[in-house]
């Protein structure tokens, strides 16, 4: 299992649902090396994870309701084992 240094959860309005914005030095924290990664959330749903030069490293944009559905964290460490992202708040 690989993982995230804590990153700072920030909730951009007009990003799709399912879908996270990471710097690309933070998803090869996670073993993601390409543009774009297709991977389950711990709770079954699909989630689309973006590499992005444009998010700034250290941290994780979202869109609000997805925000919303994972409690509104300020701060989160993500772990991938296999094809299956959690959130763990810190």
């Amino acid at each position: 299992m690989s993982c995230t240094d804590p990153l700072r959860v920030v909730c951009s309005p007009g990003l799709p649902d399912f879908r996270l914005n990471l710097h690309p030095n933070d998803g090869a924290d996670l073993g993601l090396m390409t543009i774009r990664h297709s991977v389950d959330l711990d709770g079954g749903s699909p989630v689309e994870v973006r590499l992005l030069n444009e998010c700034p490293a250290g941290r994780l944009e979202i869109g609000t309701r997805f925000w919303d559905r994972i409690g509104r964290p300020e701060r989160v460490m993500l772990s991938l084992e296999g094809e299956t992202l959690s959130f763990k708040t810190v």
